[in-house]
């Protein structure tokens, strides 16, 4: 009887959970809640969104990571919109986009300050979808951001007056090598998301994709 007592607790908790409403955003607003590791006190983050076609954006938030930890909380009217979460002079740690709604709780969770290879959850449509197209080229991320960060000491040692300019033949050959592996790198990742795309059915992810690519394609085309 013991035993039976324990066991309907049991399932009487679990059902409790199960029930229980996911964690959201108050009406009209929506919330993105960071936890990082391996990345020290004081990196600066903010929130920017698109004003213009060009590309123009304007931040409307900024957080500094403290423990690990980072949050941001505004207003929003549209349905669905999406913003560009952007770390402030952390040269080569690229931006990352974030599909958000009204009521909107976002989590994001990565390891270190490689933004592309962070894991950004919450239930819009738009954001799932973003995050299985990013977990297909996760491996290739990582290693390109490792590359990026070791090009950037490169350029601020051969930036640095007072370095000895002996050694200076050996930094550019090894940056020469760095971008001749990062664009084979940039190749597969191009090859898997094209791939990706190409079985995935049209959604406003799949068209926001695909118009990167033709943007990309058209610069590659003027220079």
């Amino acid at each position: 009887m013991k035993i039976l007592n324990i066991l309907f607790c049991i399932l009487s908790i679990i059902a409790i959970h199960s029930c229980s409403p996911k964690p959201t955003a108050p009406d009209g607003e929506f919330v993105i809640k960071g936890k990082l590791s391996n990345v020290p006190d004081g990196m600066i983050l903010s929130i920017n969104i698109a004003v213009s076609e060009n590309g123009l954006r304007k931040t409307i938030a900024i957080d500094t990571v403290i423990g690990g930890e980072f949050m941001f909380r505004d207003t929003i009217t549209s349905t669905v919109r999406q913003i560009n979460l952007m770390a402030k002079d952390e040269a080569g740690y690229p931006n990352i986009d974030i599909w958000i709604a009204p009521k909107t709780l976002t989590s994001i969770e990565g390891d270190d300050k490689s933004l592309k290879t962070w894991t950004i959850t919450n239930d819009v449509a738009e954001q799932k979808e973003a995050s299985a197209f990013s977990r297909i080229t996760h491996n290739e991320q990582i290693e390109y951001m490792k590359l990026n960060a070791e090009s950037n000491e490169l350029y601020d040692l051969y930036a640095n007056p007072k370095r000895d300019k002996a050694g200076d033949k050996a930094l550019i050959a090894r940056n020469d090598a760095i971008e001749t592996i990062q664009d084979s790198i940039r190749t597969i990742i191009d090859d898997k998301e094209l791939e990706y795309l190409s079985k995935a059915d049209v959604s406003n992810f799949w068209l926001y994709s695909y118009l990167n690519y033709a943007q990309t394609l058209g610069y590659a085309d003027k220079k």
